[in-house]
């Protein structure tokens, strides 16, 4: 069996069967480079409680010195362990490129003076707890950390968050969004917000805008079943030479269920401190 592509999904005709991945390389100048061939994985026939396992990470137009990125994925009982790692390239997870950050373990990174020229990488890690099952997803940031945003002394940086959670199918989408200039929250950000909402099949979707499915409402549609929520918001402001982007994955599909009468009523009586603005430190009471 041969597969020319990034990923394969198995059927139940490979049971039994071992695969591996053959990777061909060539740089920019079209230069072969040595082939990459991973190690043989037997295909069981029965299906593994860890799966899926997916991962997003927090996705910005630039990175920059003091914003915090964030690694997403489903809720889980079972164990989950965090690596962060720089890498040279996006792509090129191997020794040479990648290189471990050391008291970097969990869900969330501040990005360090130290990481500027560098893609940001993470490893998920999810076991059943005794070593017999394990399975690793991996992020990467889209581009590398920069001291400063483009055409200024200053770094700017985005954070945001989606409601309600859990995602229902006739849910209305909202968001809170809050503006960091140098490390520091910006109580009334002056400038244009555009938010634009997207269905994905999987969080490392959110590379690949082709696969993207435009939600031209903020209240989801039956066919929103199954699929997860990303938000992609654009800020702009005079101070600003690039705008600034950010896109975010809910941590659940849409449940294929509507909205319970019990979380409505539970919902709207929760409120936030502090709550203007709502930034990643308030906390709820209700």
């Amino acid at each position: 069996m041969d597969w020319i592509a990034a990923s394969y999904t198995l059927t139940g005709n490979e049971s039994g069967q071992d695969v591996r991945v053959l990777v061909e390389r060539s740089d920019a100048s079209g230069v072969i480079l040595p082939q990459l061939v991973s190690a043989e994985r037997s295909v069981s026939s029965t299906t593994n409680p860890l799966t899926p396992w997916q991962v997003s990470l927090t996705q910005a137009s630039e990175y920059v010195v003091n914003q915090t990125i964030s690694v997403s994925h489903r809720d889980t009982s079972y164990d989950v362990n965090y690596e962060w790692y720089q890498l040279s390239t996006a792509s090129d997870w191997s020794p040479a490129s990648a290189s471990l950050i050391q008291n970097a373990d969990n869900a969330d990174y501040v990005l360090q003076t130290g990481d500027v020229g560098y893609f940001i990488g993470v490893t998920a890690t999810i076991s059943d707890g005794n070593g017999s099952n394990s399975l690793i997803a991996r992020q990467v940031t889209t581009n590398p950390v920069k001291a400063s945003n483009l055409g200024s002394s200053d770094n700017y940086y985005l954070a945001a968050t989606l409601s309600p959670n859990p995602i229902y199918q006739n849910s209305t989408l909202s968001y809170q969004f809050s503006l960091y200039k140098n490390n520091t929250l910006v109580d009334s950000p002056v400038g244009n917000v555009t938010a634009q909402w997207y269905l994905i099949d999987a969080p490392e979707h959110i590379n690949s805008p082709q696969l993207w499915t435009t939600l031209n409402s903020t209240t989801l549609p039956n066919a929103a079943n199954g699929n997860y929520v990303l938000l992609k918001l654009e800020y702009d402001e005079a101070n600003l030479t690039k705008p600034l982007e950010l896109m975010v994955v809910s941590d659940d599909k849409v449940q294929n269920v509507t909205s319970p009468a019990v979380f409505d009523t539970w919902y709207s009586v929760i409120d936030m401190t502090p709550s203007n603005p709502i930034d990643k430190n308030s906390r709820r009471f209700a």
